[in-house]
């Protein structure tokens, strides 16, 4: 499917291909993705195509939601025809459920928690498109752990985040662009869950907020957040177990020298600290470096609001007996100063750097 959408005089070209023929849902996926740049500019949504009565209704709330989170989201009119009943899309089986799967924390949980679920990978949106060589590592390990735990992986590419990161950060923009995906494949399922990365008792703002997803929902499809009543640390604890985690655990996004999991940045090393407090790192293959305490000790999270994965950790360290050389290691990252300084170290040295001291140091481990 390819759409084109104007934003003042600029004009946006939006793919989206599978290997299993799209459905007709586009109007409600445009919408969504087009909510935020209409905001951000300040210009009413038009759009030619019937809509969702259910979904038309709920964009005044989640245009509320939005300008809360950033102020310079400005409500804006919405204009579209509503769907007619009788234009329903084809009832699909009941119960038939599906959700976003990239071999995280999150949705591994999630996963393993929702037994007969189906999983989406949808790529172009956490490893670049033009990076082949990853994107079929990636593929290969998912539809492997998806064959282990008995589901079908079903397998999206799109480029929606060339639009999309020019009017949204992406960590509040990608509850939207998963639900987008899945509406464009409403015939597979009747409900779709997003993992979140927070819980109940931590809520702050997400593209996998609790409030904002259902929201999303049409009469044809439900849209939820899953795994909110877990802690990342709990999520950790229930998963380090399972061999398919082991084979198949993908929480990196710097991706530095196209590796799976790169084992240096601060994800990844607060994700070996907890699989380590579990005792399920030592048989995860996926990071292409040993847990450096020295390095843990330095990962200090870009943003302030992530802290508290650090913490959780720390808490769980010290409760189930860890390596005193990890509690140490945690309780220096968390020092205010040392946060201070790494936070700043990180803003001024450029993603691209990094990635390139990281093929020169690490050259020949990122195979995995």
């Amino acid at each position: 499917m390819e759409a084109r959408i104007r934003v003042g005089q600029r004009s946006h070209q939006v793919r989206f291909s599978a290997s299993q023929p799209l459905s007709g849902a586009a109007a409600e996926a445009l919408l969504l993705l087009a909510l935020p740049a209409a905001m951000r500019s300040r210009e009413a949504l038009i759009l030619e195509d019937a809509v969702s009565p259910r979904l038309l209704a709920a964009i005044p709330t989640v245009q509320d939601i939005y300008h809360s989170w950033d102020r310079d989201l400005r409500p804006v009119d919405v204009r579209a025809p509503q769907r007619h009943s009788s234009d329903r899309h084809a009832p699909t089986p009941v119960g038939r459920v599906a959700l976003a799967f990239t071999g995280g924390v999150d949705s591994f949980y999630s996963a393993l928690r929702q037994a007969d679920a189906a999983l989406l990978f949808v790529h172009g949106l956490d490893i670049p498109l033009a990076n082949h060589r990853l994107r079929g590592r990636v593929s290969e390990r998912l539809a492997w752990a998806a064959s282990e735990l008995g589901r079908p992986l079903l397998e999206m590419e799109t480029n929606l985040r060339d639009f999309s990161d020019r009017y949204l950060d992406w960590h509040l923009a990608f509850g939207g662009a998963l639900a987008a995906c899945a509406l464009l494949r409403l015939g597979d399922f009747a409900e779709f869950g997003i993992p979140a990365g927070q819980s109940y008792a931590f809520l702050q703002p997400d593209g996998a907020h609790p409030v904002l997803n259902p929201l999303f929902s049409t009469e044809d499809l439900a849209i939820r957040t899953l795994g909110c009543e877990a802690r990342r640390v709990d999520k950790v604890q229930a998963i380090a177990p399972h061999p398919v985690v082991h084979g198949a655990l993908r929480v990196c996004w710097e991706n530095r020298g196209d590796a799976y999991n790169c084992g240096v940045c601060e994800k990844c090393l607060r994700t070996m600290a907890a699989m380590d407090i579990f005792g399920g790192l030592e048989r995860c293959s996926t990071f292409a470096v040993p847990l450096d305490y020295g390095r843990l000790a330095r990962a200090v999270a870009p943003h302030a609001s992530l802290d508290m994965f650090v913490r959780d950790n720390l808490e769980a360290a010290r409760l189930y007996g860890a390596r005193p050389e990890l509690i140490e290691s945690l309780e220096k990252a968390l020092d205010p100063g040392r946060i201070r300084v790494f936070r700043t170290l990180r803003a001024v040295v450029p993603r691209r750097l990094r990635n390139w001291l990281y093929r020169i140091v690490h050259r020949g481990s990122t195979r995995r």
